[in-house]
């Protein structure tokens, strides 16, 4: 059975753990779905929007982001 983000499930935390259950989720949909995305990224030419910040700078990136003032997803650059 899988649960919409909308929809509220209880799980006993405690039951859970003694029983050795995992809990997992995908936070945009399945793995199924990410993969049919990627394709249809790959087949249209669909890119995402991003602003780069080279990973020196990771602080300012982190602090724009929680600011709320980062346009796009900040994308951390190593260089390499």
């Amino acid at each position: 059975m899988s649960a919409r983000s909308s929809e509220r499930r209880a799980c006993p935390l405690r039951a859970a753990a003694s029983a050795r259950k995992e809990i997992a989720g995908w936070p945009s949909g399945t793995a199924k779905d990410s993969e049919e995305t990627l394709a249809f990224s790959a087949l249209t030419g669909v890119r995402p929007m991003i602003e780069k910040m080279p990973l020196t700078q990771a602080q300012a990136a982190f602090d724009k982001m929680m600011s709320g003032k980062a346009r796009f997803r900040m994308v951390l650059e190593t260089g390499a």
